[in-house]
């Protein structure tokens, strides 16, 4: 009877002991981990993703020689990090959940074309074709802060939501040039630059010559619809 005590004693002894190495290992996990990963994991399950639930909108403008169109477009940026803890060379994998971080914003996207001294008309009696230089995106791409929202959200065994919403903050920048030069957006900026470009064109004859014609602007890469058919938009 006297000796049970001990031994029970004993093995609860045995047992806080693992306990505390448990934690202790876990705690030293925990604030080694920033380190790790960035030393040994390549981050393969960390994505960005860029969406649009708004059409963009288009913002008259006049911008004479360089400046062609202006559109607001509505855009939304995900950045996802899934990268899980590896241990004993990358063979055990422990998931601690996904941080989601998110930008959704307004961006004044600007499409321009440098103007040579000399422009390039080509007239006959009623129609004059004028082909541009290349179309620019003006950078870097600017954005209507009043309209920008964001939002982090730590995965449950992460702790870098913070992290993860900066280093999309870094992405931005390339990734509303992207978004710029996608057709969704550069399509509506060439339509509104086209027009901008004719009236500029349509002002430039009636004070040179007195004559109205049709004005065909032809972007880089357009080839010059025949006469009487629909107009490019």
């Amino acid at each position: 009877m006297a000796t049970r005590p001990a031994r029970y004693h004993g093995r609860v002894q045995i047992d806080l002991r693992a306990v505390a190495v448990a934690v202790l290992a876990a705690a030293a996990l925990w604030v080694a981990w920033p380190t790790v990963k960035e030393r040994f994991a390549p981050s393969p399950l960390v994505s960005t993703e860029a969406t649009s639930d708004r059409l963009p909108e288009i913002i008259p403008t006049h911008g004479g020689l360089l400046v062609i169109a202006r559109i607001k477009g509505y855009e939304t940026f995900t950045r996802s990090d899934a990268e899980p803890v590896r241990l004993l060379f990358n063979l055990v994998r422990i998931p601690l959940g996904t941080t989601v971080s998110q930008i959704r914003t307004a961006a004044l996207y600007q499409y321009q074309i440098q103007l040579e001294e000399k422009w390039p008309i080509r007239c006959t009696a009623t129609r004059c074709v004028v082909r541009t230089g290349p179309v620019e995106l003006a950078t870097p791409v600017a954005i209507y802060s009043e309209e920008t929202v964001r939002k982090t959200e730590s995965g449950w065994g992460r702790f870098d939501k913070t992290q993860n919403l900066q280093a999309l903050e870094k992405e931005l920048g390339a990734r509303l040039q992207e978004r710029g030069m996608q057709p969704r957006n550069r399509d509506i900026g060439l339509r509104d630059g086209r027009n901008t470009v004719r009236e500029f064109v349509e002002t430039w004859l009636r004070k040179e010559t007195g004559l109205a014609r049709e004005i065909v602007v032809l972007f880089p890469g357009e080839e010059e619809p025949a006469p009487g058919s629909r107009p490019l938009p």
